[in-house]
């Protein structure tokens, strides 16, 4: 029975995990019992035992009857003894305010080992190998970006252009292209050091090295590197003890040669906040900007991203329709493809125009874009604040604990993603805060769910439940 039990349950898994490995999938361990037509599946919380049975409980009891024959019974347990995935064990020791602290916030949380400054001492990139030029879609909206990024990436010695700087809108590709420099320096040169970090994790790990009083932890971590990647530098605003450090980081790397690639929502002479000093350092390379992608751009990146999710011969009619009506960034274009891709597959309709105009637009022939009847930040507070067990009051108050904090960047993210409100009257509607903060929670989302495939399925499950409130 041991052997059977075994081979059954690892023989599963793999069945399952036909795409992204699912950490939670991981730890778990299952018994069957024939006798009582029943799978037992121990796992670690109850968070593990909602997102497995979200994700895979179908599938499960189709393979079980697929395999026996008749319908088996699956029952979840509780095991605390087995550890939790060890990408949430990171995050909750690194002590940040993610938003995968709010998303496993109903998890048994381990007791955080003491840590350093996080990132220092350690050999991580911070590099997502996902991210690659090969799987960059390149139109004359980034060509220009993508062309130098190559270069550098090509000959990472600071030789070439040093810095560059990167700037566009929110889901355009900024971040993609950090990393693939990043990855195809180090595939080219193993034994080059390469960091990918945020603006904010920079200041953070400021802030920890501060505290600490061990500032040199700081400097041995970003002075040390040969190609220093770093994301989201409108952060840096407002911050005059972190841009000094941030100064003196970049003139020690540059006077060595050492490559530095930047990116940011804003050009240069837009952030008014930073030091004159800091932007003339900008301005020493080269500056390009990343556009929001033409329509046959976003057709090349609907066809690719339905290959990655295994949608086979994806119809042009539709990819078309799509691109034609999601214009404002890669990242509410893969949300409609993920909204068209469930609705399909979960019951079982045809991938033909006419479905996905009912599905992306109830409203299809009035002339209406692919919203259809606006979303409003009402809706969308309530649907998030629904789904997390608060009060929509809640995203507008003063409170400032990390879990509301967190979901109530979620909400602007949304807010922003799926209305046309300009981020002036998206601070107005959480409470009467200033624009600069809802930048900083959109950025902090968007970067979380860059990297992040369990937030980034749980902002499409919300995306689906605010269209339904229309």
């Amino acid at each position: 029975m041991a052997e059977q039990t075994e081979f059954v349950w690892s023989d599963l898994v793999g069945e399952l995990q036909d795409g992204p490995r699912d950490p939670y999938l991981d730890q778990a361990a299952g018994e069957l019992f024939p006798d009582k037509t029943t799978l037992q599946i121990r796992v670690a919380s109850t968070w593990a035992l909602k997102t497995i049975e979200d994700r895979h409980l179908d599938r499960i009891r189709a393979s079980l009857r697929a395999r026996y024959e008749e319908p088996y019974d699956v029952e979840f347990l509780i095991d605390a003894s087995l550890d939790p995935p060890e990408k949430v064990v990171e995050e909750v020791e690194d002590g940040h305010d993610s938003p995968t602290e709010v998303v496993a916030a109903r998890e048994p949380r381990r007791e955080a080992r003491p840590r350093g400054v996080p990132g220092v001492g350690e050999q991580a990139s911070g590099l997502n190998r996902r991210y690659t030029f090969e799987r960059f879609i390149v139109g004359s909206s980034n060509r220009l970006a993508f062309a130098a990024s190559l270069q550098i990436a090509e000959s990472p010695d600071g030789s070439r252009v040093n810095p560059m700087f990167i700037y566009g809108g929110v889901g355009l590709g900024k971040t993609h292209l950090l990393h693939a420099i990043g990855n195809l320096a180090q595939a080219k040169n193993p034994g080059l050091r390469v960091l990918y970090v945020s603006a904010e994790t920079f200041t953070n790990d400021m802030v920890e090295a501060i505290r600490r009083q061990e500032t040199s932890l700081i400097r041995n971590k970003y002075r040390t590197m040969d190609v220093l990647l770093m994301d989201d530098i409108q952060f840096l605003q407002r911050k005059e003890a972190t841009q000094i450090e941030f100064f003196n980081t970049f003139n020690d790397l540059h006077n060595a040669n050492k490559q530095i690639v930047l990116a940011s929502d804003s050009s240069p002479q837009d952030m008014s906040q930073l030091e004159e000093r800091v932007k003339s350092r900008f301005m020493w390379g080269m500056l390009t900007s990343i556009d929001s992608p033409e329509v046959e751009t976003r057709t090349a990146i609907l066809h690719r991203k339905a290959e990655d999710l295994g949608i086979p011969d994806f119809p042009n009619d539709v990819a078309t329709y799509m691109a034609e009506h999601v214009t404002s960034n890669i990242r509410e274009l893969e949300g409609a493809l993920q909204t068209v891709y469930q609705h399909t597959s979960l019951q079982s309709q045809p991938l033909t125009l006419d479905v996905v105009q009912g599905i992306l637009d109830p409203h299809a022939g009035d002339g209406e874009a692919f919203r259809g009847q606006p979303v409003s930040t009402d809706a969308i507070q309530r649907v998030v604040a629904e789904y997390y067990h608060m009060k929509p009051t809640e995203l507008k108050s003063k409170r400032r604990t990390k879990r509301v904090a967190m979901v109530r960047h979620i909400a602007m993210y949304l807010c922003r993603q799926l209305t046309d409100l300009s981020l002036v009257d998206i601070g107005r509607d959480f409470g009467g805060r200033d624009h600069s903060t809802v930048i900083n929670g959109c950025v902090k989302i968007e970067r979380e769910v860059n990297r992040d495939p369990q937030l980034a399925e749980i902002v499409q499950q919300l995306t689906r439940r605010i269209a339904g409130k229309r």
